[in-house]
């Protein structure tokens, strides 16, 4: 069993003592740290003339906000101070298996607003990712309407459409 030593500076094949430890059953990603921040190294087993063997490749990923997904919990709400939880995964790839480090900036904003100009605000115009989300409350104004939330950080901007719908028909009372 033979294995790639990429941080020696005058690297070449060495002996692997423990092949079962080394060689996974597919190929698998891994942060490896030593390498640069946002650098992944792939671990590839397979055969070489009638030997097995693993070789380690590194790349590193492109720094920056590649995708966001924005929730709202719910994405109706009534007037007069109903909340919604606004929540933003902030993703470094386009799966959302690496999210954005601590501490990233989210902008977010109400805009295409139709209705009435009091359909609500956002707790904060701004949030900072903790373990890749970001969140902010969208508390109902007086007014009755629909608009788009908006997130953004780096060039990525996403939005979901919030309703605020009017008050409930009063309860009907039956006298008999």
């Amino acid at each position: 069993m033979y294995s790639y030593c990429p941080n020696v500076v005058d690297s070449n094949w060495i002996q692997v003592t423990d092949p079962n430890n080394i060689l996974p059953l597919n190929p698998s990603l891994r942060e490896h740290s030593a390498v640069s921040i946002g650098a992944y190294s792939y671990i590839i087993g397979g055969t070489t003339n009638g030997n097995n063997a693993v070789n380690t490749v590194y790349y590193t990923r492109p720094v920056g906000v590649n995708r966001i997904e924005l929730s709202l919990n719910p994405s109706s709400v009534q007037i007069n101070g109903a909340t919604s939880i606004v929540t933003a995964e902030v993703c470094l790839d386009a799966f959302c298996i690496d999210h954005a480090p601590d501490g990233t900036v989210v902008n977010f904003n109400i805009q295409n607003i139709q209705g009435g100009p009091n359909i609500g605000s956002l707790s904060a115009s701004s949030a900072t990712t903790v373990n890749g989300f970001a969140t902010v409350t969208f508390t109902s104004g007086s007014q009755a309407g629909n608009g788009e939330i908006h997130a953004i950080s780096g060039s990525v901007e996403v939005n979901e459409l919030i309703t605020v719908t009017g008050a409930p028909p009063p309860p009907v009372c039956v006298i008999s």
